[in-house]
């Protein structure tokens, strides 16, 4: 489960995964539901690696990365809110991804 809070200058989120071992890293990727998309912010990142993660943290502008570094966390929102951005949880096992949900406003 990941759950994301917005505001004008930052996303705060909580992530929990269980029931999956060798957990390497998550990041939210910027695509649809039916693409495989760029690496737009890094959410987890462990070594050695976790079987099972709970984090807190938050993004701001400054947390952006490949096609999205030097934008505003307002431009990852907005991809979040239109259904355009997904989460990928890489294992050792599957390290391109082995769980993959695409972010949905609440309600959704």
């Amino acid at each position: 489960m990941a759950e994301f809070v917005t505001n004008c200058d930052k996303v705060d989120y909580k992530i929990n995964i269980t029931d999956i071992e060798g957990i390497t890293q998550g990041h939210i990727y910027r695509g649809s539901p039916v693409q495989n998309g760029s690496i737009v912010a890094t959410l987890l990142n462990f070594n050695p690696a976790q079987n099972m993660a709970s984090e807190n943290g938050t993004l701001t502008s400054g947390s952006l990365e490949g096609p999205m570094k030097g934008m505003n966390i307002s431009d990852l929102v907005d991809i979040m809110r239109n259904g355009n951005a997904y989460v990928n949880i890489h294992t050792e096992r599957i390290p391109n991804g082995e769980l993959r949900g695409q972010i949905m406003p609440t309600g959704q």
